[in-house]
């Protein structure tokens, strides 16, 4: 698992679910994001190098709209034996300019939550 990442990864405040385009299916939900990619905690473990078609999905009381799709490459993935479940490293690798500024928001919003919580 590489640990070189353009961008900090932030938590998000939500766990915002992730649909597979293909098959319409929730597969997972976010643990963090940044501009770049997520970490993607899923009940399977997704193939390490293959791009697949993704939704992020938003709720219907999210300010910037209700989701969008991307592609996204999975980098890494490992079982979390103490939880239970697959953790998974997706490089985004394309969405539109719309897309771009709607997880921008997201991190930004994570950012300034995480900067509000006690050390």
């Amino acid at each position: 698992m590489s640990k070189k990442r353009k961008n900090a990864r932030c938590r998000t405040s939500d766990y915002y679910t992730i649909t597979d385009r293909s098959s319409n299916q929730i597969i997972g939900r976010t643990a963090n994001i940044s501009i770049g990619g997520m970490m993607l905690i899923t009940d399977i473990e997704l193939k390490t190098g293959k791009t697949y078609a993704f939704r992020l999905n938003l709720p219907e009381s999210a300010e910037c709209g209700p989701g969008f799709p991307f592609d996204g490459e999975c980098r890494w993935s490992q079982y979390n034996d103490l939880a239970g479940w697959w953790e998974n490293g997706i490089q985004i690798k394309e969405m539109s300019e719309e897309a771009k500024s709607t997880l921008r928001t997201l991190a930004g919003q994570s950012l300034i939550e995480e900067s509000d919580r006690p050390v």
